[in-house]
């Protein structure tokens, strides 16, 4: 045996293989410790196979959406989530009846603000609608009105020193899409001129949309002007459907496939997710946070179940009557970024919204920051 194996240590090309066999192995090795958590790096796919990822959460970016009728859930979260976000974009503002910009009263803004400029994060603020079409048709037809909105919308950002906005305008018709884009086409140009964002939340689309509203935002046209388009990848099951994820994985990629076929840049894609869940009550469901949802479980994890293609934990009860619960976790959110990044390679995400959430998830982001 030892005369074998002095023979074969001057074999150049017997050398040559166990070198590369040891490559091999150590790069199995780095591929399965890239998570802390010691969880599986094998990920699913929408067509049922697994791949590996090769970037691990510390490769994200995450915009903290909020809302202002949650503001004491929004500020406790915000104190653990603060060092982990890129950017902060809390409602602040909505359209007035009159087309003009209006400040919405945010109980704990200061102390919000605080957070968010010592940890460095940018402030991109959110205008809503309220869900009323005649104060989006007066901004989007009446051009006076629309100059005094994106003059105020300058004015505002220069005396909070916001970075820019982010337009979340949803009550629109389908007859609404060139009046919608010629809106944010001008509004891009005059808050770039201010060196300000402009960013444009739209409804998830795969192609086969019937919402009037998302029919009225055009991609395309949207990505070659926004500087960002933060997609509301959620909403596939809600109130109006029956039970089932908000994002299942099919899903997320046709809207990505989409997405990406209508000429959106890569890096203008901002991937929103949900943090909440529903409660199914037969065909009525009710929205419901995760520390509601942890609530309602109380003791009976082991009865909680993740379904991977639908990427929802899901919790069956009885009272009078039987329930669904489908929801994000942490697993679930992880489950679709890891996707994302890995499969497409987008890294930036918003969260809808912060105060919702369950906590480990930040756990989990944690962990995954380098030392």
């Amino acid at each position: 045996m030892m005369e074998k194996l002095k023979f074969l240590k001057f074999k150049p090309k017997t050398l040559l293989i166990a070198a590369c066999a040891i490559v091999v192995l150590i790069a199995i090795y780095s591929r399965n410790q890239l998570f802390n958590d010691g969880e599986t790096t094998s990920l699913p796919r929408a067509d049922g196979q697994s791949y590996y990822a090769s970037k691990s959460l510390r490769d994200v970016n995450i915009v903290g959406w909020t809302a202002y009728w949650d503001e004491k859930n929004t500020l406790a979260s915000l104190k653990e989530s603060a060092t982990l976000l890129a950017t902060f974009s809390p409602i602040l503002y909505r359209i007035e009846s009159g087309g003009s910009l209006g400040r919405i009263n945010v109980l704990y803004k200061k102390e919000m603000f605080e957070l968010a400029r010592i940890n460095n994060l940018a402030i991109i603020p959110v205008i809503g609608d309220d869900f009323d079409f005649e104060r989006v048709s007066l901004l989007l037809y009446d051009l006076d009105s629309q100059e005094k909105f994106i003059n105020q919308l300058i004015d505002e950002a220069r005396v909070e020193n916001f970075g820019g906005f982010d337009l979340d305008i949803e009550s629109l018709k389908k007859k609404d899409k060139e009046a919608f884009t010629a809106f944010v086409t001008n509004a891009s140009k005059k808050l770039h001129e201010n060196n300000l964002e402009f960013n444009v939340v739209v409804f998830g689309r795969d192609g086969n949309d019937d919402n009037p509203s998302a029919l009225a935002q055009d991609y395309k046209e949207l990505g070659e002007v926004a500087d960002e388009i933060r997609i509301m990848m959620y909403g596939a099951h809600d109130e109006s459907t029956g039970p089932g994820g908000q994002a299942p994985i099919a899903w997320i990629e046709a809207v990505l496939a989409y997405t990406l076929a209508s000429g959106v840049p890569k890096e203008k894609v901002v991937v929103g997710l949900s943090t909440h869940g529903y409660d199914w009550n037969g065909r009525d469901a009710t929205a419901l946070t995760y520390g509601l949802i942890e609530e309602k479980i109380g003791d009976a994890t082991s009865s909680v179940i993740l379904d991977k293609g639908a990427s929802s934990a899901i919790y069956k009860y009885e009272d009078e009557d039987k329930h669904e619960v489908w929801f994000e976790n942490a697993q679930t959110l992880k489950q679709k970024m890891l996707l994302i990044l890995n499969k497409y390679g987008i890294d930036k995400f918003a969260l809808w919204r912060i105060g919702a959430e369950d906590p480990k998830f930040w756990e989990e982001l944690r962990l995954d920051q380098p030392n």
